[in-house]
């Protein structure tokens, strides 16, 4: 308990650690005067000594806090998204923080500072030639793009591994069992088709979750709550699809480089890998990335358009889709991750009646018995 650790802020933040959900989870904690405070007052009570903690500056604008320590060689990371608690903690920091509060004051500043000379830098190299050339370079997803550009695929396979590696620490990962054959089966099938440069891997981790996700260089988990809630092979092999594209298309490595601010962007375009050299750090920063609405878009398109070219139902996918649409018993991860609406649905539908339809070749009739494979006893 924390007795008389005097609280000087308090709130939720989004916490990335051991036995938590692989996309983060809301925790509520205490900035007492001697230690940072998880769960206070539960049973789940943690508390974390400020000498161990690091800050870092995190979100898009930079203006989040990052408080990021280790245990058992395990990363933990408490985000505060939330502008005001934020503030709160630089305005009145405990005195084990005061240094790294200052630290983190210094690195705002200079990041104002760099952003300024970074994009004086890009007009006067990339635009000026570029503007007279007609073309739209300075706009931020064309620098964001330009710089993933010239990431090498070796790196992202890098990334992903250590990723893959935190994000199922404590998890349950099945390697036998016929949901084990038919995810592989599904997602060899669907690997085939995808002509990219990525070696994909599939697992399957059981958790009662409806969710499903995807790292950089093709690692792509597969959560046994989401097979429970499909009712085909077809359905399952439509999800897929879409991690697929998320990975193909690299939308994790862009908002990556977009979190890493522009002075990483601009280094990374013009040949200096330096910003990408902590893959253990970057790697834990994926999980509090979600996709823009483009993207998922992006994916949902794309994955339509790889079930075509591995003859797979794309009615499957749409019935997912629907189903998830129209989910009412409460949260569920893969609609937090993967936003989805019945105008969302109906944007495949109407693509997969422009283009028409397409031969298929059956996934074998055993759902059942894979359902029945993954059910809580």
């Amino acid at each position: 308990m924390i007795g008389t650790d005097a609280v000087g802020v308090a709130g939720v933040g989004l916490c990335f650690g051991a036995g938590l959900a692989s996309h983060g989870e809301r925790v509520p904690f205490e900035v007492g005067s001697q230690r940072l405070v998880l769960w206070p007052t539960s049973s789940r009570e943690h508390g974390v000594p400020y000498p161990a903690i690091h800050l870092e500056p995190g979100g898009f604008d930079r203006r989040h806090i990052q408080l990021r320590w280790a245990e058992d060689g395990v990363a933990w990371a408490l985000v505060l998204d939330d502008d005001r608690l934020a503030k709160a903690v630089r305005a009145h920091p405990p005195e084990g923080l005061r240094g790294e509060v200052a630290r983190l004051g210094v690195r705002f500043a200079r990041g104002r500072v760099m952003s300024g000379l970074g994009w004086s830098l890009v007009s006067t190299v990339v635009l000026l030639p570029v503007v007279a050339l007609g073309l739209l370079w300075w706009q931020a997803d064309r620098i964001v793009d330009a710089a993933v550009g010239r990431i090498p695929v070796s790196w992202e396979e890098r990334l992903g591994d250590e990723a893959f590696s935190q994000f199922t620490v404590g998890a349950t990962m099945l390697t036998t069992g016929a949901a084990v054959e038919v995810v592989d089966g599904i997602g060899e099938r669907l690997a085939a088709a995808a002509e990219s440069p990525y070696l994909f891997r599939w697992h399957v981790v059981d958790d009662p979750q409806v969710n499903a996700f995807a790292v950089p260089g093709g690692h792509v988990v597969v959560f046994t709550g989401l097979i429970r809630a499909t009712a085909s092979a077809d359905e399952l092999a439509g999800v897929l699809a879409h991690e697929i594209q998320h990975v193909v298309l690299r939308h994790s490595v862009r908002g990556l480089v977009r979190t890493m601010g522009w002075r990483a962007a601009i280094a990374i375009l013009f040949g200096d890998t330096g910003p990408l050299s902590g893959v253990g750090e970057l790697a834990s920063r994926l999980g509090s990335l979600k996709f823009s609405r483009d993207q998922e878009t992006e994916a949902d398109l794309g994955g339509l358009a790889l079930l075509r070219r591995a003859r797979i139902d794309p009615r499957g996918m749409i019935a997912f889709f629907d189903t998830l649409a129209k989910e009412e018993r409460g949260p569920v991860a893969f609609l937090s991750t993967h936003p989805v609406s019945t105008e969302r649905a109906a944007r495949l539908r109407a693509e997969v009646e422009q283009s028409g339809a397409w031969p298929t070749d059956p996934f074998p009739d055993a759902w059942t018995d894979v359902k029945a494979s993954v059910e809580t006893p």
